[in-house]
């Protein structure tokens, strides 16, 4: 049973409001047996469930781009497709995040690409929204909620220096930061892709990150900036991570 608050409604009679987490809504279920739906209070409601593009539309009945335009959505489809929320960080492997949906996309998945401030700047936005069929999401905005589903896994890549760094450190002070964050909470499936060039591979901050990330359970991709990225390896191990063994 989600935890319970006290609270009262318009015409001061108590409720009691029900929170199912960041990525859900408050329920609140009046006495004499009447039950009704709003907003979960506080910043902690919109962390990873209440993040928009400040373009999304509020009450659209489906997911909404930049545009107003709705995407799609066959009925019944999204609700079986697993959720992976795609990080994507300051560099340039961001602008390939579109293709990764589209191949994710095509293998049963259901992605929703996140971009950090930085990484939201190598990304063709309408083409990341036309290949994940979702909004593309990568700040807060309390004045206009929209639901980020819940993810069953986390992408992170590329994860610059900074991002691996901030996780280590447990900084949940963006949205891509917040629901990777929130995802290691959970115990989800969480896979980082650093990418960052020697020097501050170096840094002497950087290898106890990375080591602090194994150590939590994340799944550390192994990549060098003087290779291609390891777009195949990425997505064989998100696969292999949603196959049972056997």
């Amino acid at each position: 049973m989600a935890p319970a608050d006290a609270g009262t409604d318009r015409a001061g009679a108590p409720v009691r409001i029900h929170r199912r987490g960041m990525a859900g809504r408050a329920r609140v279920r009046r006495r004499g047996g009447r039950t009704t739906r709003g907003c979960a209070a506080g910043c902690a409601s919109f962390v990873a469930g209440r993040a928009v593009r400040s373009s999304a539309r509020r009450r659209a009945p489906g997911p909404v781009n930049g545009r107003g335009m709705i995407f799609p959505m066959p009925p019944g489809e999204l609700r079986m497709r697993p959720v992976v929320h795609l990080v994507g960080c300051g560099s340039r492997p961001t602008s390939r995040l579109p293709s990764l949906a589209s191949a994710l996309r095509a293998s049963g998945w259901d992605p929703c690409i996140v971009p950090s401030p930085t990484g939201r700047r190598f990304l063709d936005v309408d083409e990341a929204e036309r290949s994940s069929g979702r909004p593309v999401r990568w700040e807060f905005d309390p004045d206009d909620p929209v639901e980020l589903p819940p993810a069953q896994a986390v992408v992170v890549a590329p994860a610059t220096f900074n991002t691996v760094v901030k996780l280590a450190a447990g900084s949940a002070d963006t949205l891509a930061l917040a629901v990777t964050a929130e995802a290691i909470g959970k115990g989800l499936p969480v896979l980082v892709v650093p990418w960052t060039n020697a020097d501050l591979a170096a840094h002497p901050a950087y290898a106890p990150a990375v080591r602090t990330l194994r150590e939590w359970g994340l799944h550390v991709v192994p990549a060098d900036q003087s290779d291609p990225f390891p777009w195949a390896a990425l997505r064989d191990r998100l696969h292999r991570l949603r196959t049972p063994p056997g």
